[in-house]
C-alpha cells in the first residue's frame, strides 16, 4: 500500500516537474529550495550506505549459518 501511494505521488509530480525526475528536482518545487538540497543529498547518502548495512547483514547471517565464516 504505501508502495502504491508512493507511485501514485511520483506520478503526480511528475505532470507537475516534467523535467528528469529526481528526488531533489520534486522536493526543490514542492518545499523550497532548501529541502530540495537536502533531499538529494539524504538519496546521495541513501545510495552510498544501503549497500554497506545489506554486506553487514549479510556477513551476520552467513556467521549465523556457518559459524566458520568470519564476520
Amino acid at each position: 500500500m504505501a508502495m502504491a501511494f508512493t507511485a501514485f505521488s511520483y506520478a503526480q509530480m511528475v505532470r507537475v516537474v516534467p523535467q528528469a525526475g529526481s528526488v531533489f528536482a520534486y522536493a526543490r518545487v514542492a518545499l523550497g529550495k532548501e529541502a530540495g538540497f537536502i533531499a538529494g543529498w539524504m538519496v546521495m547518502l541513501d545510495y552510498l550506505l544501503i549497500p554497506a548495512v545489506a554486506y553487514l547483514f549479510s556477513g551476520i547471517a552467513m556467521e549465523a549459518l556457518v559459524p566458520q565464516v568470519p564476520r
